[in-house]
């Protein structure tokens, strides 16, 4: 069917253009009523809902659930916009300032799906002040043997001219790396250009953001890429962003422990406050994280 861009923010749609001929997406609808609207898709024949506009109520809720059924889908989540390269996640509160890459805060819609749904996804952002707690903090890894780590792997510094230079690389490794994710789904090499080419790649941190490549046949297979918060007009704030390594190169947390004694300096060098950002609960960094941060946020998909 047709979709109404009319009354989508300038950020939906751009998203939406971005992303409406990505080969994993199909059976687009769009839902409206008077001033508000959303849209139902499939990923890979599982149900989700985004692009959510104005102020949702229960007829919304009802034609979820409607979508979700004629589909064959056990749940419909939400909300997402097409894709997590784009924005997805309700935040819950406001107790953290504003930062870059921030999802929403939508009250209404918040309590609206926490009523009617369930929490199908928890995530959290993390504002680390105190940086000699955090080195206090990472002297734990200090007796950890990485030694396999520099045998069979280099640590490449990522910058704005590194990242373009290899944007395809990156590209490629993606997949890899983040395929395992909840609704990931694959984008074409111009899209990925399109959403991280030169404008994102001039945010990037160069103090802070690093590659593993395998010496064995020089692929790259982790990532820890983070930015400079350029909303961040009084203080110098870094935005610990995306972290990930390749399946087959996951040592039991040692990849992503040797990304991060690496950095750890570099933070507290340059910057005077950090945010690690959009961390699924329960995962690894987030369960390091939590043991030094001095406030958090908490965000979350439902499901209907």
């Amino acid at each position: 069917m047709e979709i109404n861009l009319e009354g989508l923010s300038i950020q939906h749609k751009q998203e939406f253009k971005l992303f409406k001929d990505n080969d994993s997406i199909s059976s687009i609808e769009q839902f409206s009523d008077d001033d508000s609207s959303a849209v139902f898709f499939l990923i890979d024949n599982k149900a989700y809902f985004g692009f959510c506009q104005g102020k949702l109520n229960n007829n919304f809720i009802d034609a979820a659930r409607e979508y979700k059924t004629k589909h064959q889908s056990e749940k419909i989540v939400g909300p997402l916009n097409f894709s997590t390269y784009n924005t997805y996640r309700l935040k819950e509160n406001e107790d953290l300032p504003h930062h870059l890459m921030e999802p929403p805060y939508e009250p209404e819609l918040y309590q609206l799906l926490k009523s009617h749904g369930e929490i199908f996804e928890s995530y959290l952002t993390y504002e680390i002040n105190d940086f000699e707690k955090l080195l206090d903090w990472s002297k734990q890894f200090d007796e950890i043997d990485d030694s396999v780590m520099k045998d069979q792997y280099t640590l490449q510094v990522i910058d704005t001219k590194y990242w373009m230079d290899n944007i395809e690389r990156f590209y490629k490794s993606a997949d890899q790396v983040f395929g395992e994710n909840l609704a990931y789904s694959t984008l074409s090499f111009e899209t990925f250009k399109a959403k991280y080419g030169e404008q994102a790649a001039g945010l990037i941190c160069p103090f802070t953001s690093r590659c593993l490549i395998s010496k064995d046949n020089q692929q790259i297979v982790g990532i820890i890429l983070n930015f400079i918060d350029i909303t961040a007009a009084d203080r110098k704030r870094l935005l610990i962003k995306t972290m990930g390594v390749h399946p087959d190169h996951r040592h039991m947390g040692l990849s992503f422990i040797y990304l991060l004694k690496e950095i750890i300096p570099q933070v507290r060098q340059n910057y005077d406050q950090a945010f690690l950002c959009l961390m699924r609960e329960g995962n690894l960094p987030s369960l390091f994280a939590k043991d030094i941060s001095q406030k958090d946020r908490h965000y979350h998909l439902f499901s209907l």
